[in-house]
């Protein structure tokens, strides 16, 4: 997935992501760094994963570098 979490940057990012062919949605839920918390839906496309943020509580960043 390239998943980092740079907690002192309040950041959560995605480097190159990429899920396996027998994967095609990801959910990730309640995912906390320091007080804040967030729900992440994955999906794979053909030549690219998408990142959505199915929910946010507190301040927190997803970046993505592809």
């Amino acid at each position: 997935m390239g998943l980092s979490i740079h907690a002192p940057d309040g950041e959560i990012r995605f480097a190159h992501p990429a899920l396996p062919g027998f994967i095609q949605e990801l959910e990730i839920r309640n995912l906390k760094v320091g007080a804040a918390s967030l729900d992440l839906v994955l999906r794979r496309y053909d030549n690219d994963v998408g990142i959505n943020v199915a929910r946010r509580d507190g301040d927190i960043h997803v970046v993505a570098i592809k």
